[in-house]
Parts: structure tokens; C-alpha cells; sequence
């Protein structure tokens, strides 16, 4: 006999079809006769139906603002990224890939272990390459597809030149044909050194509002341009695009899967697959200033590198199938048809100069400016680690606030140390993970976003030590291990005000009675901080964060918060999707990526921006 698991895999297969009516009689009545008695495999089917057809968007109606609910609305959430957040819109997601895992699907290249023990070698020799280029050169052709319903294709050229660590020049040029001159090609142009950063590009307006927007009726000069002097080093204020060099965040963890070996332009390559809510480092190289298309987190990307230099030759983004993305793309007026290419970036040509001519990293002057107030060589740094994985010393200094910086590179690696005065960053004590390292120092980390490499906070004293790089989680760990400092545990109480105290926990601990822990997480992530917000009049709110260990680009990973007494959802002007978990109607946001319903008089809530529908509904009918 099929057990009661295999039999709901093999009717999640085919639930898509069963809803589009393209199965057999006798297959039909099989499914329905499942649906029946499987509350389970019926609330698949409820979600795909309610994404698919749109048919339970709403507005919420208006329900009694009463005070106790506040608590409901106490998340704690940490501050996210602007880019990810300018260029994704985080919280409108969703995607093929997890809606194959919860109907029960497998992906072509699912439980292929031999994948799996290269894709760890390919991120070894990635990370060895990174450390040994110290020039660059390469030219790509860039095609896009669906920026805007009047302009279906656009191509561009980029040229890139690089010079470790910190040297680049990015010139992207536009050479579609608009409609008509009030069209703003996006012609990009980015110089940066270690001291000074300059870009020009178009002024902003809105796809959406083309060509309309409050501009002159031709774009020629229309441009903008900004300059940063007195960098500081690796500050991400300016994104270098080193990932379309070497792919070293993008490949940094466990998230893609090798398809096999292929050729590009004559060239052996490795063709990789991977969702963009990983490849956001690979795809937002280019991409450094000027008006882009989105994508959303889960959309299909195939990359090829080159077995011999490990430089990407060529990239593809595809939109995905899943129903709720449809959702997404209507939301923002794109058009996207299921599996079309979207984006298509082609190496033409690559080198590694022993020189470039002067003029090359040579940045202008002219633009607004904006003074970084960096001072280089100013006033003792320490303390400095034992262990700094084979980097050279590279650049010291202050910052005009008084924090003393110190860093260290070779080729694109990179480690900067920052004494401060003061206590641990918001962000850090709100939400990293605590570790307790083997010299018995507390730590707090946080994993890289689409700005700044994987960060790590220690208290010492009056101080703190703040490491930020692009070497791996564990490098890390050895580093922060050989400073001569003992790290104190950071307090539990991380605010009181209003009434409302907000307090550190275990992530791993025993959850309050009125909580539920999930017994599904998507691959690679695992509890990472939690907290625990207390009102006067006792009701609470539960927090806890799951992330994975490299990278996180919406600077968010997953959140579970669930508060009580609550006996009303928050009112919101937001549409939503009606979704029923069970017994219980929760409602789904879009542009949050939430999915929050009442249990009682429990409120329960899982954010998931780079992930979509799907996997917020799995998780919650895993609670228990």
C-alpha cells in the first residue's frame, strides 16, 4: 500500500492540471476522491486556485483599532537594505521553484549528489581565483526583455575594468532604439578608487510613467551625476560589481546546482542553475546605476562560467511559472509570459592587463558631492588579529564619527576591522545570531546583503570591534577567535519604552506556551535571534528570525512572530489574499511577503520576502 506521504506527492503533482481541467476522467476522479478525506491536499489546491485566478484579492475591511492589539504590530523587525528593497520591492515574492517543492514536484536536478560535491568545488576554486586576480577587463552584450510594454527589447554593452581592490570603471551603453527622444537611454558611467567615487547616469523617472514623466521633451543632457570623496574602504555606498568578475557571493554558498559542462564562444563552461534571490550580487553588477526591469526573487537563472578563469561568460534570467507570480508581475504592469528569457548578459570579450592607461580610474570632479570623511593614516587602530587568512595590510584610518578603521585584501578579498566607541548596531542586536566562539568571546553575526560583505560585532569594554568581509562565515569566525579581546555577552534588554520592554532570547529555547515552532524551513536555513516584546498589561510578541549562513540579500531571511492576547488583525488599506490554513482564513500580503492570520486569540504571522506563497503556507501548516 502507497503510504498516506507518497500518495499527497503524487496528487500534488498533479494538482495544476487537475485545476486546469487537462486530466484524464479517471485520474479527476482519483484527486477528488483524495480531496475528500486529505484537509491537507485540498488546501493546496485552495491556495493554487486562489493565486491563480485572483478571484479572493480584497481589501480588508476596517475592524477596531483596540489598543491591546499593538501588540500584534511589535515585530522588531531589522533595518533592510535599500537596494534590495529599491530594486525587488522585497515583499511582493514568489516563485516557480517553491511551488514544484510543495506541490510535490521535483526539479531536474533534485538529489544528483554528484551535483552537489561539485558545486562545493566550484565555490573553492571560485574563492582561491578571487584571491589571486588582481586585473581585469571584460566587455558584455546586454539584452532585456519587458521593461516596458512599449519598449519589448532593449540592448545594451558593458565594459568593465578592474584593478584590486577597490579600482573600477563601469560603462554600460544603450543602443535600443526608443520610440521617440523623450526615451531615456540608459547610458551609465561609474569610476571608483579607494579615495573617490563618481557616476553618471539618467534622471530618474519611472518606467511606468514613460514617456510622460515631468521631463524635457528631449532627454539629451538630462543626466545626474554624484561624487563621493574620502571613501572610506568598502563603506557600500558604492556596490562595486565585482560578482560579474568572479562570481564570490553569488556562488559563496550551498544555493545552486551544477547542470553539467557546456561551451560558450568556443569556451568550456560550467552551467550552473540558480534562483535570482541568490544571483542578486551576479545580476545587480551590471546594473550599478540607470533604469532596470525587476525580477522577482525566485525567477530561474542559468549561469555559465568559464572552467579555466571561473569568470562568468554568459547569464540568463527567466520568469517563472509559479501562479502567484502572475500576481506580482500584474502588480507592476510587466507582462511576463511563463519561461520567457528576461535578461541575457553575453561575455564578448575578457583579459587580465598587466596596465591600464592612466585615464582609466581617473574619476571626475564635477557633481554633487558628498564628503565620506575619511581620514587616511589617522590615529591608532588596534587591536589587530592574529589570524587574517593570508590578506595584506591594506589601508588604516578614522572615520569622521572617531571609529578607527583597519582593513586587509588580496585580489577581491577583503576583511575590514572598525573600533567604535558605543554599543553593538541596531540591526546586530535586534536580530544576529549570538556565538560563543572557542576562545569563549561572544560574537554577533550577520550574514552578507546585497551592500555589505558578512558582518560580525564584539563587545569589549566600552568599545566595540566590528568586522565586516567577503572571506566565508567560518574564515570569519577564525579571524574574530585570533583577536586579543575578550567579547562580553551583549545585555538581554534591548529597549524599554512606552510601556514596552524588548528582550533578547534564545532562538533555540523553549518557546512561550502560546507559541508554535515550524517543522519546515526551506533548505539552509536555521534559527538565527529571536526576542521577546512584553507590554504592561503582560500580552507579548514572539520573534524569531531564520536565516542561512552566507548570504541573506533582503537583509530580512524569514521571520515568525506570533503575539497574544490578539483578537483582531491589525487594520490595513492593503489588499490582500484570503488564504484558509486548515480551519483558520489568513490573509496574504503582497507587498510585505507576510502571510499573518489569528489562532485564537494568537496572532501569527511569517514574513518571507525572498521566498513566496507557497513556502509562507508550508510553514505555517508545519507549526506546532
Amino acid at each position: 500500500m502507497m503510504r498516506p506521504d507518497t500518495l499527497c506527492d503524487e496528487i500534488r503533482l498533479d494538482l495544476s492540471a487537475y485545476i486546469d481541467d487537462e486530466l484524464t476522467r479517471e485520474r479527476r476522479d482519483q484527486i477528488e476522491a483524495h480531496l475528500e478525506n486529505c484537509s491537507s491536499c485540498t488546501n493546496e489546491e485552495v491556495v493554487l486556485r486562489s493565486v491563480r485566478k485572483l478571484v479572493r484579492v480584497q481589501a480588508v475591511e476596517d475592524v477596531p483599532d483596540l489598543s491591546r492589539q499593538i501588540m500584534a504590530r511589535i515585530q522588531a523587525a531589522p533595518s533592510r537594505e535599500s537596494g534590495w528593497q529599491q530594486h525587488l520591492r522585497v515583499a511582493a515574492v514568489s516563485a516557480a521553484a517553491a511551488a514544484l517543492i510543495v506541490l510535490g514536484a521535483s526539479l531536474p536536478f533534485d538529489q544528483r549528489s554528484t551535483d552537489s560535491a561539485r558545486a562545493s568545488e566550484i565555490t573553492e576554486e571560485v574563492r582561491a581565483v578571487a584571491r589571486r586576480l588582481h586585473s581585469y577587463r571584460a566587455s558584455f552584450e546586454i539584452v532585456e526583455r519587458g521593461w516596458h510594454p512599449d519598449v519589448p527589447v532593449r540592448r545594451m554593452t558593458a565594459d568593465v575594468d578592474f584593478r584590486a581592490p577597490e579600482d573600477l570603471r563601469l560603462e554600460v551603453r544603450d543602443a535600443t532604439e526608443y520610440p521617440s527622444s523623450q526615451w531615456p537611454p540608459n547610458d551609465v558611467t561609474l569610476v571608483a578608487t579607494s579615495e573617490r567615487s563618481w557616476i553618471e547616469e539618467p534622471s530618474s523617472c519611472p518606467a511606468e510613467a514613460l514617456p510622460n514623466c515631468a521631463a524635457p521633451t528631449t532627454w539629451a543632457g538630462v543626466i545626474e551625476r554624484r561624487v563621493i570623496t574620502n571613501r572610506q574602504p568598502f563603506d557600500g555606498t558604492s556596490a562595486l560589481p565585482t560578482d560579474i568578475i568572479v562570481p564570490l557571493e553569488t556562488l559563496a554558498g550551498d544555493g545552486f546546482h551544477v547542470l553539467g559542462r557546456d561551451e560558450i564562444e568556443g569556451r568550456a563552461a560550467y552551467r550552473l542553475q540558480l534562483e535570482y534571490r541568490q544571483a542578486v550580487p551576479l545580476i545587480a553588477s551590471l546594473e550599478a546605476g540607470g533604469a532596470w526591469r525587476e525580477f522577482h526573487p525566485l525567477d530561474q537563472v542559468d549561469l555559465w562560467i568559464d572552467t579555466q578563469t571561473w569568470f562568468p561568460l554568459r547569464y540568463e534570467v527567466k520568469a517563472g511559472s509559479s501562479p502567484d507570480r502572475s500576481l506580482w508581475a500584474t502588480r507592476r504592469g510587466l507582462r511576463d509570459q511563463p519561461g520567457t528569457t528576461l535578461l541575457t548578459v553575453q561575455a564578448t570579450g575578457f583579459a587580465e592587463p598587466d596596465r591600464f592607461p592612466p585615464t582609466t580610474f581617473r574619476v571626475p570632479a564635477s557633481g554633487i558631492t558628498r564628503d565620506g570623511g575619511f581620514d587616511d593614516g589617522r590615529g591608532a587602530v588596534g587591536p589587530t588579529p592574529g589570524f587574517v587568512a593570508g590578506l595584506d595590510l591594506y589601508r588604516t584610518g578614522a572615520t569622521a564619527e572617531g571609529d578607527r578603521v583597519l582593513t586587509f585584501t588580496n585580489g577581491m578579498e577583503y576583511l575590514k576591522v572598525v573600533r567604535r566607541d558605543g554599543d553593538l548596531s541596531q540591526d546586530i542586536l535586534r536580530s544576529a545570531e549570538e556565538l560563543e566562539l572557542e576562545s569563549g568571546t561572544f560574537a554577533y553575526y550577520l550574514p552578507a546583503s546585497q551592500l555589505l560583505g558578512r558582518r560580525l560585532e564584539i563587545m569589549t569594554g566600552e568599545r566595540i570591534i566590528q568586522m565586516q568581509t567577503n572571506l566565508a562565515r567560518d574564515t570569519l569566525l577564525r579571524v574574530a577567535d585570533s583577536l586579543d579581546v575578550r567579547g562580553r555577552r551583549a545585555p538581554t534588554l534591548i529597549e524599554k519604552s512606552a510601556g514596552v520592554s524588548l528582550r533578547r532570547i534564545d532562538p533555540r529555547g523553549e518557546p512561550p506556551a502560546f507559541a508554535l515552532e515550524p517543522t519546515y524551513l526551506p533548505d539552509g536555513y536555521a534559527p538565527a535571534a529571536g526576542s521577546m516584546a512584553t507590554a504592561r498589561d503582560g500580552s507579548r510578541s514572539f520573534t524569531i528570525y531564520y536565516r542561512r549562513a552566507e548570504g541573506e540579500f533582503d537583509g530580512l531571511g524569514i521571520r515568525v512572530v506570533q503575539s497574544a492576547p490578539v483578537d483582531f488583525l491589525p487594520p490595513s488599506s492593503e489588499d490582500f489574499i484570503e488564504i484558509q490554513l486548515e480551519e483558520l482564513t489568513a490573509r496574504w500580503s503582497t507587498e510585505r511577503g507576510e502571510l499573518e492570520w489569528i489562532d485564537g486569540d494568537v496572532y501569527r504571522a511569517i514574513a518571507v520576502p525572498s521566498a513566496d506563497l507557497y513556502t509562507a503556507v508550508r510553514i505555517a501548516e508545519s507549526l506546532r
